[in-house]
């Protein structure tokens, strides 16, 4: 058993820029397989993550973890910079994503630093914002910084402030020399097939490891079964879903891999603590 250290991980940018936002910034139920770090100079937006609405105000820090189902909101306008990076395209990435910090107040310094990665990145904006656009073949324009000085102090930068969100709890310990490594993996293949059935087996082979003993790791490693992260996971989705789309609570229950609108509600109660239209009614009257 051994606890991953950031030495273990690779940063890998794929976009950076600065961009002043509006209302026109408001995109819903986004899912990208890369971080988003956002510092905002100025304004404000806010973004929802697993159903919780986070402000993004002046002189914050705020992460986006990869595989994070959620969506923005700009009502007025925002200045932000924002950098989009892989953490396992070399090596081994965060164990566990859904544990890091989202948001924390920035050090006096780290505009500075941002502005510098940008000086030293250029050319390497969104030239469309929408993430159903920059989504696709994100991987061909990623790059690996390790060579030049340029590159090596543009990877110090990005380090230094994808450590502000960094918790013992995302670093995290595997168990065995088989999964080390290939949890992320299969976290990541679990969060971007929710809309579907997944069986152990495939989870199985994600980590290298016969199903009986990948059961067996998965639940000392996450602290549960399989089944019952799976449907955590659909849970949380659904829950995203009735708070930030008009889909019908069968369409919602579809998305999240539930083709039954009895079983889904029955589980979401069971998770949840009340019935779809019920959280939807309340969660609606909270938030908004």
């Amino acid at each position: 058993m051994g606890a991953v250290s950031l030495e273990d991980i690779s940063l890998s940018p794929v976009f950076a820029g600065q961009k002043m936002v509006g209302s026109w910034w408001n995109f819903k139920n986004v899912i990208s397989p890369f971080y988003r770090l956002y510092y905002v100079e100025s304004g404000e937006a806010r973004v929802c993550i697993d159903n919780v609405w986070h402000e993004l105000r002046q002189g914050q820090l705020f992460l986006i973890p990869k595989f994070t189902y959620h969506s923005y909101e700009c009502r007025k306008a925002m200045n932000h910079y924002y950098i989009c990076f892989f953490d396992d395209l070399t090596q081994n990435g965060v164990p566990r994503p859904d544990k890091m910090a989202l948001q924390v107040d920035a050090e006096p310094y780290d505009f500075d630093l941002m502005r510098r990665f940008l000086q030293l990145n250029p050319h390497m904006e969104l030239v469309n914002v929408d993430p159903k656009t920059y989504n696709h073949a994100v991987y061909d324009g990623a790059h690996v910084l390790s060579h030049t000085r340029k590159e090596l102090e543009s990877c110090g930068i990005l380090m230094q402030l994808f450590s502000r969100f960094i918790t013992d709890e995302c670093l995290g310990n595997y168990v065995g020399t088989a999964a080390n490594g290939k949890f992320d993996d299969v976290m990541g293949y679990v969060y971007s097939h929710l809309d579907r059935h997944i069986t152990l087996s495939e989870l199985a082979d994600k980590a290298c490891l016969s199903a009986g003993h990948f059961s067996k790791v998965f639940k000392q490693v996450i602290g549960t079964t399989p089944c019952l992260y799976i449907q955590n996971r659909r849970i949380k989705r659904a829950q995203t879903l009735l708070l930030t789309s008009n889909m019908t609570i069968a369409q919602v229950a579809e998305k999240v891999g539930i083709y039954s609108p009895a079983q889904f509600t029955r589980l979401f109660t069971k998770i949840a603590g009340c019935k779809p239209k019920d959280y939807r009614a309340k969660a609606l009257n909270c938030y908004y």
